[in-house]
């Protein structure tokens, strides 16, 4: 890989305007993360975030902070979901995960909830939403699976 999770992660900062975070292949946060769902970290924040561990992976917060919302499909079976009740997903920024696809949005300027298998009562299986206080696993991150999560044609 030609550059370090740090420079990704000041990447993403710096040019997408997205609030990035380390995490570990468990997907779960390396340290404390309350206070970037509420402002960005500086570039020294996240060089010392990402210079903890040795192999962190790339966590990137939704909602209103990073102006991204993201729907999370995970396998055929959240495809089937979606198909099932008739949706379409419009063209936008997707990313091949470890079990699926995510699929990114601006923020609609309004709150948003997040929505997941198992802790809400969202109503499609093996569909997750991501928003305000969320957030995904992004690129170049490796999933626990083997698989690198990968930007689609951009």
């Amino acid at each position: 890989m030609k550059n370090s999770m740090v420079d990704v992660a000041l990447q993403y900062r710096n040019q997408r305007g997205w609030c990035p975070i380390p995490v570990g292949r468990d997907k779960k946060p390396l340290g404390k993360w309350a206070p970037f769902q509420k402002r960005q970290p500086t570039n020294d924040e996240i060089k010392a975030g990402f210079s903890r561990t040795p192999q962190p992976n790339i966590g990137v917060v939704c909602g209103a902070l990073s102006n991204l919302v993201v729907l999370d499909i995970d396998g055929e079976e959240g495809f089937r979901s979606l198909r099932d009740k008739g949706l379409e997903i419009p063209e936008t920024l997707s990313v091949k995960t470890g079990r699926g696809k995510h699929y990114y949005f601006l923020h609609p300027g309004v709150p948003t909830r997040n929505f997941a298998k198992g802790r809400s009562s969202f109503p499609l299986p093996d569909v997750d939403f991501r928003g305000d206080g969320g957030y995904v696993v992004a690129p170049p991150s490796l999933h626990a699976s083997g698989v690198r999560y990968e930007f689609e044609e951009e």
